[in-house]
C-alpha cells in the first residue's frame, strides 16, 4: 500500500480494520472498505446520497461506456494508477492495474465504490492534497474533476502518465437546448499544465435517454443546482414528449457526448520533478507522459552561472537567475556563491 499519514507523511500499514502509521496515528476503515484521511474540520463537500444514486443509475444504462472502455484502453498496463475525484467509481473499477487508488471527498461516493469494486484502494482526501508520496505512481486519471496540477507533478514517477477528460463543447447541448433559452457551447481551452502535447483526440458517441434515465442525467449535473424550477418544470415536460417523439421515431432523437484526448508531453529538471502525463475528461480527454531531463546538479549550477554573466540576458532575466542561484545556493548550501 502507498497511502500514507495526512498528519506525520509516514507510510501507513493496515492492520485488521485500521491504517496505523509508525507514530502511531490511526485512521479507520469504513464498514463499506473505504479509508478515510481527512484532517481537516472544514465541513466535507462532495455530492450527496441523491447525487450518487442518479449517477450510478444513469452510468448503469451504459451511455458513457465508450468513454469508459477508451479511457481504460490508455491507462492499460499501469503498475500504480491513482484517480483523482474517482467519485462512485465507475471509471475506476475499469482501470487495469496492479495496485489502483481512488480519491475522492464524497463519503456516499466512496461508500458505493468500496461495495462494488474490492480492487482499489477508496479513500477520502483533497486530490490537492494527496496522502501519497512522491513519484509513486505511473499512472493518473482526473476525469469530470478539477486539475490539480501540483499535486499529479509530485506523485508521478519518471516517465508517468495522466489522463484528463473535460466535457466538449457540445456535451449534452440537446439538454441545454430545453432547458435554456440561450443554450451555450462549452468552452475548450488548453490547461495550464506546462507540459507539451503529445496527442489529442476528440470521441463521440450519441445515446437515447428513457424518462427515468432523463431524470437521473440531470440530477447527476451542475444543472440541477443551477436551474431554475421554471426551467426545470420544462425539461420534465419535454422529457415526456421526447419519449414519445423516440417511441415514433424509433428513438432517432439522441443525446451527444464528446470526449477529447490530448496527450502531452514535458521536459524538466528533475530536481524540479517534471515530466510528461496523459489527461482526460468527460468530453476531452489530455495525455501527459513524465520524462525527466537527464542533467546534473553541478551542470545545472554551471549553466546558470554561465547564462548569469551572458551579456545577451536581460534585466528581468538577470533578475529570474538571481532568484534561482539564490534558491539553489539554499537548497546545496556546501557550494560556494557567486555573484555578477
Amino acid at each position: 500500500m502507498k497511502l500514507i499519514c495526512p498528519v506525520c507523511g509516514k507510510p501507513l500499514e493496515k492492520v485488521n480494520k485500521e491504517a496505523i502509521c509508525e507514530n502511531n496515528h490511526h485512521f479507520d476503515y469504513a464498514k463499506s472498505g473505504y479509508l478515510n484521511l481527512l484532517v481537516s474540520n472544514k465541513k466535507i463537500h462532495g455530492d450527496d446520497a441523491a447525487m450518487v444514486k442518479a449517477r450510478s443509475l444513469f452510468l448503469s444504462s451504459g451511455a458513457y461506456g465508450f468513454l469508459r472502455d477508451r479511457i481504460a484502453q490508455l491507462a492499460a498496463g499501469s503498475e500504480v494508477l491513482c484517480d483523482l475525484g474517482c467519485g462512485e467509481g465507475y471509471y475506476t473499477s475499469a482501470f487495469d492495474a496492479n495496485e489502483k487508488y481512488g480519491f475522492d471527498l464524497s463519503k456516499d461516493a466512496l461508500k458505493h465504490a468500496a461495495k462494488h469494486d474490492r480492487d482499489t484502494h477508496y479513500t477520502i482526501a483533497s486530490i490537492f492534497r494527496l496522502p501519497l508520496p512522491d513519484a509513486c505512481a505511473d499512472v493518473c486519471v482526473t476525469c469530470f474533476a478539477p486539475l490539480a496540477k501540483e499535486e499529479i507533478i509530485r506523485v508521478l514517477r519518471p516517465g508517468g502518465r495522466f489522463i484528463f477528460v473535460t466535457p466538449g463543447p457540445k456535451h449534452l447541448f440537446e439538454m441545454k437546448e430545453v432547458l435554456y433559452e440561450h443554450p451555450y457551447e462549452n468552452e475548450v481551452s488548453e490547461p495550464d499544465t506546462g507540459m507539451t502535447l503529445i496527442n489529442r483526440e476528440q470521441i463521440e458517441q450519441k445515446f437515447t435517454c428513457k424518462q427515468e434515465e432523463l431524470e437521473a442525467l440531470f440530477a447527476m449535473t451542475p444543472y440541477a443546482w443551477r436551474t431554475s424550477k421554471e426551467d426545470q418544470a420544462r425539461l420534465k415536460e419535454k422529457e415526456q414528449l421526447e419519449q414519445k417523439i423516440a417511441q415514433a421515431e424509433q428513438k432517432e432523437r439522441r443525446y451527444a457526448i464528446e470526449q477529447k484526448i490530448l496527450l502531452r508531453e514535458q521536459s524538466q529538471l528533475e530536481r524540479k520533478r517534471r515530466n510528461h502525463r496523459i489527461f482526460s475528461r468527460g468530453a476531452m480527454l489530455e495525455s501527459f507522459l513524465r520524462k525527466p531531463l537527464l542533467i546534473t546538479d553541478d551542470q545545472v549550477y554551471e549553466l546558470l552561472k554561465t547564462a548569469f554573466h551572458h551579456p545577451d540576458v536581460q534585466s528581468r532575466e538577470m533578475e529570474l537567475l538571481k532568484e534561482e542561484i539564490d534558491a539553489m545556493n539554499e537548497e546545496f548550501p556546501k557550494k560556494e556563491a557567486f555573484s555578477e
